[in-house]
């Protein structure tokens, strides 16, 4: 067989995988009664709990979507009301659920007991449980409600593999035998996560910011998915970091927790939230893989991948690939002058003599 013949083969079996998960995800959603569809959410939610429930949970939604850099505005004691409740507000994350699970169902995952932190109303959870029926599943959550919403899902569905334990994430202490951990959108909910990523050099440069923050103090989530996770174990984590700033800081917590980085380690997911389209990175970390140096995970994560609007940090990334330099800081200034008003930007750099 030619290479063009193998080349179409692989091609054509990778999108069969694809239409399969598809359509499993899909045949999931129906199952629970999840819908990509807002106004029937709303209608929904509406019909449940009345007019001033869903004014009350659409501003503290909207809330929440603006303060990203403060803890999050409280809406959980509205969303695990109920079963019913709880999968009507999913519609918000449709998106990035579908992601996940699509990639669950594609993904070539290690065999053995999963484990969920962070579980929510047990959306995942279940559906891992569903995938694999013959493997336990443990769902943790700090919320009382959303572990009994959870509950309530997987007798729903007729799943009698996956337990859920209402726990606090810092203590949980379940053994070290979890083949998978798994977070999805947690990081914010659980800690003040831009004090991981935060920065301690002023200035404007990304690089220089970033590399401060990867040397930044311990997460908790981090540590608890180690401490749970097997010698071959790999934990996922889907988090919403808004910069590569953040990002830095949530890969070298990681790293400080003992989970190092594959060549697979960084895959990227668009996503839509509400009416807020994102792109965010999902991470697959473990016990066996090496740890890398701040300029490898540059290199490994960002230069094939820079998103539009971040013209300047493609100029650092340049700049840097050009020679080994190290960005201290950078200052910004405004100009005015006869050809009208503009910036210019100053960086302080260090050259490493050996490579220079």
């Amino acid at each position: 067989m030619g290479k063009a013949s193998r080349s179409k083969r692989d091609r054509t079996a990778s999108d069969r995988k694809a239409k399969s998960s598809s359509r499993r995800v899909r045949e999931y959603f129906s199952s629970v009664g999840v819908w990509n569809d807002t106004k029937l959410m709303k209608t929904s939610l509406r019909s449940l709990n009345g007019e001033e429930f869903l004014e009350d949970w659409t501003q503290r939604y909207v809330d929440r979507a603006q303060s990203h850099l403060e803890p999050p505005p409280p809406i959980y004691d509205l969303v695990y009301r109920n079963l019913d409740t709880y999968l009507a507000t999913a519609t918000v994350q449709y998106s990035c659920h579908e992601a996940i699970l699509k990639f669950f169902a594609e993904c070539e995952l290690p065999e053995g007991e999963m484990l969920d932190l962070g579980c929510g109303g047990g959306l995942i959870t279940c559906f891992l449980a569903k995938m694999r029926p013959s493997v336990r599943v443990v769902g943790v959550d700090a919320d009382a409600n959303a572990v009994e919403c959870a509950s309530a899902l997987a007798e729903k569905l007729g799943v009698e593999n996956c337990e859920f334990i209402c726990a606090d994430l810092e203590t949980l202490e379940l053994g070290d035998g979890f083949a998978v951990v798994n977070s999805n959108l947690v990081l914010h909910e659980v800690e003040r996560f831009y004090e991981i990523g935060e920065p301690v050099l002023d200035g404007f440069s990304t690089l220089a910011r970033a590399r401060s923050a990867f040397t930044s103090p311990p997460s908790n989530l981090a540590t608890t998915a180690a401490r749970h996770l097997a010698a071959d174990g790999v934990f996922l984590s889907l988090e919403r970091c808004p910069s590569f700033v953040e990002s830095a800081g949530w890969f070298g917590a990681l790293q400080d927790a003992g989970l190092g980085f594959d060549d697979d380690a960084f895959v990227p997911f668009e996503v839509t939230e509400g009416t807020n389209h994102q792109h965010l990175t999902l991470v697959l970390s473990r016990k066996s893989s090496e740890a890398l140096s701040f300029e490898a995970v540059v290199e490994r994560f960002w230069q094939a991948q820079v998103p539009e609007g971040h013209s300047d940090f493609l100029a650092e990334l340049q700049l840097a690939g050009a020679r080994q330099r190290r960005f201290v800081l950078g200052h910004q200034f405004d100009v005015v002058d006869e050809l009208g008003a503009g910036i210019t930007r100053v960086y302080l750099v260090v050259v490493d003599e050996e490579l220079a």
